[in-house]
């Protein structure tokens, strides 16, 4: 691990996730009442770039932004990365959408905000028996062998 790439990669990854809530902010976002209250503790301390707006009172809407959020987080970390690194950094991403990929493989209830989602849209939209066939020409195709 003498490569450059790795010591800047790490310099920037602690740059970016070592802050973390103290005492005075844990006991603020434990006393928080409401999802406004929270998420200015969490502005104020700058853990979490929340723009405002993205988490309105719609529960898909926060749920769609978090997706994003941690979709661009894990594509900037690959970034910092050389090729043959960065992809398993790109494949994190995936960890969002495992929960939804398990509805739709079961054939359970769907999230409203499913069938609108980037990703995840195609597979909602399509009929449960061609699901399977259908991940294998998406970015999910190699979670295709545990599918069945």
């Amino acid at each position: 691990m003498t490569d450059p790439r790795h010591a800047y990669a790490g310099a920037r990854l602690h740059a970016r996730f070592a802050r973390r809530p103290g005492a005075a902010q844990w006991g603020a976002l434990d006393a928080s009442r409401t999802a406004d209250h929270y998420l200015d503790v969490l502005r104020a301390g700058r853990w979490l770039r929340v723009p405002e707006g993205a988490l309105a009172n719609d529960v898909d809407a926060r749920e769609r932004w978090l997706r994003a959020a941690w979709r661009e987080a894990c594509a900037e970390v690959a970034t910092w990365y050389g090729a043959p690194r960065a992809g398993a950094f790109e494949w994190l991403a995936v960890l969002a959408d495992l929960d939804a990929l398990e509805r739709l493989r079961a054939g359970l209830a769907a999230p409203a905000w499913l069938e609108d989602d980037a990703r995840l849209g195609e597979l909602a939209r399509c009929a449960a028996g061609a699901r399977a066939e259908r991940l294998a020409a998406t970015p999910y195709a190699p979670l295709r062998a545990a599918w069945d």
